[in-house]
């Protein structure tokens, strides 16, 4: 027969009434367990309360029958009903009658039933049943109440009654529903029978619905074959055979081999394959008509069993000998069937992981430190972990059953019962912390995480309880917290004693001394101050609490040398601790006496220091107990005195500070300086009252703005200021230095020099604060131009001394080239008298480059002592040092001195006189050659070097000649003096003032190896590098 698809919304809608099913029978079923357990027996009433399931299983019986029937409830449940019926007695067809009544939902009234007790004895009972519905009106079971007939004739009537009225209304049911009603009860009972099945019971389960289907759809064989990686064709797993059917040698029912691969593809994407003749067979299908001929097979029935998009198995039913026509049912059946299959395998295996999971979850709770609990409402243990045995020292099955509330300390227990009444479905959760009591007695502080577990109708079935031993943590917590009271305490003295006022300053020792008394938990605490002169130690304050004995007079001064505490101890810092009186020395029977008279108990006293000196001491004592302080204490102690010293440091250095500044302001008065203030954040500049007089504005506008004070300055002045202003605040000058010309409240403009230094920078290092002098200097910038002026004229008169001392080298010089160019122009002549005209041209152009020779050489001794005003420029050093050399030996060429270089290229710029610093490096490569030449050397060399500098250069000569015969070569730069003949003693003296001028530094020494060594420091030009 052909083969028609599978409905896929009917097995939709198929699977979607299983599953309801099957929530049905679960909330029918908590439903009974909540109304049997509510239910109490009655020891004087003989009846017994049970409920079954569409089944016939009973799923409960109340503890009453054990007085009825003998029977445990235990022993009952789960059993079908009708093992405990007397099945010989007439009542049993009935009973069987009645409970079909009431799963069809028809009302059945009382019947006698013969019920067989425990010893075999049969009992008559009167039962009262009742039909059993789902929220959803369907019937899921019944239940009733059996009680113990009051007389067997009675029995007997009612029996008889009702055997009449079950005859009337099985008459009144028609043949045709017969079969209706087979289909649906072996529907149900595939759809039931796996839902609560146990794991060993599904083999057996799963061959009574293949007996249950075959006999229904009246074929000779059902079969189901399960794939697997070890059986990729199927492997036969349940087989039923009808009465007289015998299992053949192969299973003509079971799935075929590989060679059919198209079966299998139609079963694979849900295909069901139905034969009524396997002769009708398709082609694709020939080797299964072959294998099915060969074994008697007549028709078949193959539908998958798919798990997801999977085959997992294949459901067969089969005819042997005979054809069959399949019906509806049967594919409906068989349907049902193998997704009850499919389940059941998909829950087997997710039971089977799941019991895996648990497994190893449980290994891991028992292995966990912290205690785990599960307890129920009433408060009784459900299960503990190993950690809970192990903290209370008891097996598990000791404490399983016990409250919970017996290991909470008494304490705390109200805590812990409104944490849980505050438990809802919304809010499950809860966090909090109190105190367990061990197995010995002590206590362990435990951090507990309840989780309440509710039923649908919002009720806590159970608790589950998490607890971490916090112990070492709360003490931690409790030491965290007496330091933070304790930094709190410190913080609070020291804010106090920052900056008392005069008049508070008493309220305030005495409040801070109250403080640490109340901390410490003593009666009194002092402070005793040192009077140097005396050696004595003064009571300069103290408090005391109310129950404390007055102060006595002998403790108001204590010499301290009576007193038990060395001067090396209290220089060293140790606390003398005195935790009885019985520790004191006898030398000191006074002092104890004195301290005995207040009822003194304890006392101990920490010194203060100020650097090595001690000012005094802070002590606190008892006069209710005897005590030690603690090591903390004592610190705190010595804490407060540090604060007290600092406190008094400051108060004394506040004092100088004030004293300091009225010194300051009378000096800067009787000065006469124009001192200023700069707080360069604001841009606010405090200047004194003389530097508003100098610039002609009244005193007391001492407060001025920084762009009031620029805007004076001349504009021609300003980029040097601010150039040099930049370069301090940078870091790179120690002292801020400047020249300009300021603008006077007049118009006219004066010179100011400015000298100043940052004081103050963030931790960035950006200026905060500068303060300096600004200072009239018109008369000295006067004074200088004037010494500059005669610096010049001298500077000239010693280029002509000098020039003076090498006119015969100059004229040598001269006469060369001149006589040189004489000779050329006479060979001149000649050629053109020869009329060699060429010759000639070459000859005069000869002696014309002889005569600008010449010529150079004069204007370069004119340019050297041509008087000259001073010129300001940028010079380069070793361009410099290179001409100087060029002209010094150019009327020296006949001497045994040679110029040797070593110049570092890419020197900076220096600022100043081109001339004149060339008049100073002539000067000393001249004395160089002199010395070489009255020297015994026959290799003279003068080498001169330069070398950078932090913002200067260094220029060092050096030669080997004869050397100054001088003890003290500094003496050589003085006036007059001079070591030559006929020296003049007027060139190094010139040389340092122009060195000087210029802002830098020459120096001279003696070289070990002979000769000297002339260094010279020049400053380097403001905005080279």
């Amino acid at each position: 027969m052909s083969v028609p698809p599978v409905d896929t919304t009917e097995a939709a809608g198929l699977a979607a009434q299983l599953s309801e099913e099957r929530r049905r029978r679960l909330v029918a079923e908590a439903q009974l367990d909540r109304r049997y357990e509510r239910l109490n027996d009655d020891a004087a009433n003989d009846y017994f309360i049970y409920a079954a399931d569409n089944n016939s299983l009973l799923t409960y019986v109340s503890p009453s029958v054990k007085r009825v029937l003998g029977y445990e409830p235990t022993e009952m449940i789960g059993r079908d009903w009708r093992d405990f019926v007397d099945q010989q007695a007439s009542t049993f067809s009935m009973a069987e009658a009645n409970e079909q009544e009431l799963l069809d939902g028809a009302d059945s009234p009382n019947k006698l039933i013969a019920l067989r007790r425990c010893d075999g004895a049969s009992l008559l009972t009167e039962v009262s049943p009742r039909t059993l519905f789902s929220a959803a009106g369907d019937v899921v079971g019944h239940e009733g109440v059996c009680r113990v007939a009051a007389s067997y004739g009675d029995a007997e009537a009612k029996l008889r009654a009702a055997s009449d009225e079950l005859e009337v209304r099985v008459r009144r049911r028609t043949a045709e529903l017969e079969y209706r009603i087979q289909f649906e009860k072996t529907l149900v009972s595939l759809n039931t029978d796996f839902i609560r099945l146990a794991d060993d019971d599904i083999d057996q389960a799963l061959d009574e619905s293949l007996r249950r289907v075959g006999e229904f759809t009246g074929v000779d064989r059902c079969s189901l074959s399960l794939f697997d990686e070890q059986a990729p064709t199927g492997e036969l797993k349940h087989e039923w055979n009808g009465p007289g059917r015998v299992p053949p040698q192969v299973d003509a029912g079971g799935p075929p081999p590989d060679l059919f691969e198209w079966e299998r593809g139609e079963l694979a994407r849900g295909q069901a394959f139905i034969l009524d003749d396997v002769a009708q067979a398709p082609k694709q299908a020939n080797g299964l008509r072959t294998m099915y001929q060969a074994h008697d097979v007549r028709s078949a029935l193959h539908y998958p069993v798919l798990l997801g998009d999977k085959l997992i198995g294949i459901i067969s039913c089969t005819t042997i000998g005979r054809s069959f026509r399949w019906q509806q049912e049967h594919l409906d059946l068989v349907r049902v069937l193998a997704e009850v299959v499919a389940n059941t395998l998909e829950r087997l295996d997710s039971q089977q992981k799941l019991a895996a999971s648990e497994r190893r979850l449980q290994e891991i709770v028992r292995d966990q430190t912290e205690m785990i609990v599960r307890w129920t409402p009433e408060g009784g243990h459900l299960f503990v972990n190993d950690a809970v045995c192990r903290f209370l020292g008891k097996p598990a099955e000791q404490i399983l059953g016990t409250s919970v509330l017996d290991n909470v300390h008494r304490e705390d227990q109200p805590q812990v019962r409104l944490k849980i009444a505050g438990l809802t479905p919304e809010a499950p959760l809860a966090v909090d912390e109190h105190r367990v009591v061990r197995a010995d007695g002590s206590l362990a502080w435990y951090q507990w995480v309840d989780r309440a577990l509710f039923n649908d109708q919002g009720e806590a079935v159970e608790y589950q309880s998490v607890g971490r031993d916090i112990t070492s943590l709360k003490r931690t917590q409790e030491e965290l917290e007496r330091r933070l009271r304790y930094e709190e305490l410190v913080l609070g003295i020291s804010t106090r004693l920052i900056n008392p006022l005069p008049e508070q300053r008493e309220q305030t020792l005495s409040g801070v001394l109250q403080e640490l008394a109340e901390f410490t938990r003593v009666d009194r605490c002092f402070l005793y101050l040192m009077t140097p002169s005396s050696n004595e130690a003064r009571l300069r304050i103290y408090w005391s609490s109310p129950h404390a004995p007055p102060v006595a007079d002998g403790v108001k001064v204590l010499p301290m040398d009576e007193f038990p505490w060395s001067a090396a101890d209290m220089k060293a810092g140790r606390p003398f601790h005195l935790p009885s009186l019985d520790h004191l020395p006898p030398e000191n029977e006074q002092l104890r006496q004195t301290l005995e008279e207040m009822n003194t108990k304890s006392v101990v006293n920490v010194p203060m220091l100020s650097g090595d000196e001690v000012v005094g001491f802070l002590g606190s004592a008892t006069h209710r107990d005897e005590r030690c302080w603690t090591d903390d204490e004592i610190a705190l102690l010595r804490l407060v005195g540090e604060i007290l010293v600092s406190t008094m440091d400051r108060d004394k250095a506040e004092r100088e500070l004030e004293e300091s500044r009225e010194l300051l302001r009378l000096t800067i008065e009787g000065v006469e300086e124009g001192v200023y203030d700069w707080d360069i954040a604001s841009g606010q500049v405090v200047v004194s009252d003389h530097w508003l007089r100098t610039i002609g504005l009244p005193p007391g506008e001492n407060s001025r703005s920084e762009d009031d004070w620029r805007d004076r300055i001349h504009p021609d002045d300003w980029d040097q200021a601010e150039r040099a202003l930049q370069r301090h605040f940078a870091g790179k000058t120690p002292v801020y230095e400047a020249e300009y010309r300021l603008r006077h409240s007049d118009g006219q403009y004066r010179w100011n020099l400015n000298r100043g230094r940052v004081i103050q920078r963030n931790e960035a290092g950006r200026p905060l604060r500068m303060v300096g002098v600004d200072r009239d200097i018109t008369e000295m910038i006067d004074a200088r131009d004037k010494r500059r002026e005669l610096e010049s004229q001298l500077a000239h008169l010693g280029r002509v001394a000098t020039m003076g001392e090498t006119v015969a080298g100059i004229a040598h010089e001269v006469n060369q080239p001149l006589h040189a160019a004489a000779t050329f122009n006479a060979a001149a002549r000649s050629a053109l008298r020869s009329g060699k005209t060429e010759k000639a041209e070459n000859l005069y152009q000869k002696s014309s480059e002889q005569i600008s020779r010449a010529g150079d050489i004069i204007r370069h001794m004119r340019e050297y002592t041509r008087p000259r005003p001073t010129d300001i420029s940028f010079v380069d050093v070793n361009q410099l040092l290179r001409r100087s050399a060029e002209f010094v030996m150019g009327y020296n060429n006949r001497t045994r001195a040679s110029v040797l270089f070593d110049l570092t290229e890419g020197l900076p710029r220096v600022q100043g006189d081109a001339v004149q610093l060339q008049q100073v490096a002539v000067n000393l490569i001249q004395n160089g050659v002199d010395a070489i030449r009255e020297s015994d050397t026959d290799e003279g060399e003068i080498r001169i070097s330069t070398l950078p500098g932090e913002r200067s250069v260094t220029i060092r000569f050096t030669d080997n000649g004869r050397g100054a015969d001088v003890k003290d070569p500094d003496e050589l730069f003085d006036a007059f003096f001079s070591t030559k003949p006929n020296g003049m003693g007027i060139g190094l003296a010139l040389c340092r003032r122009i060195v000087e001028t210029h802002n830098g530094a020459i120096s001279a020494k003696h070289n070990e190896s002979g000769g000297m060594t002339f260094t010279i420091q020049i400053p380097v030009a403001e905005g080279t590098d």
